[in-house]
């Protein structure tokens, strides 16, 4: 008797735990992300100087490195058809798509709309780095350099 008790206790405690687990794995919720399409290894910041994004990116995914989207600060590396990747390399592009971790399981892929106000109508949607050197940067003599006059 104490045994059949037993292994009923260990049955309803399995099923309990069972139950629980599929009840508390949560699925990965759709997300839609815009941003550059880039690499994991480089992110951001392509280490190939003498080549473009979509050519530093296309080499480095040769060498292993996975395709990557750079949004909003963040490096997700993309898994998917990487023959569809490859076409929007070094490009924005909008992502649909799961959240693995850090890893975006890519459901589709498009260009991205360009955001005119976003991009201050400069005739590209973004810019390079070292075209943002500088900005922000107060010249010298400029109006608040000076010390205001005493009265």
């Amino acid at each position: 008797m104490k045994k059949l008790s037993s292994i009923t206790i260990m049955t309803v405690a399995l099923t309990v735990a069972s139950a629980f687990a599929q009840t508390s794995a949560k699925p990965a919720a759709a997300k839609t992300l815009t941003g550059v399409v880039s690499d994991s290894m480089c992110g951001a910041k392509h280490m190939a100087k003498d080549k473009s994004a979509a050519d530093c990116t296309r080499e480095c995914v040769k060498t292993g490195s996975d395709y990557a989207l750079v949004a909003g600060g963040k490096v997700y590396p993309l898994k998917g058809d990487k023959a569809e990747l490859d076409k929007y390399a070094g490009q924005r592009a909008t992502v649909k798509g799961t959240l693995d971790g850090n890893n975006l399981n890519v459901q589709s892929i498009t260009a991205a709309k360009k955001a005119a106000a976003a991009a201050g109508k400069m005739g590209s949607d973004h810019m390079k780095m070292d075209d943002m050197k500088g900005m922000g940067q107060m010249e010298q003599g400029s109006q608040t350099d000076k010390k205001p006059e005493p009265k």
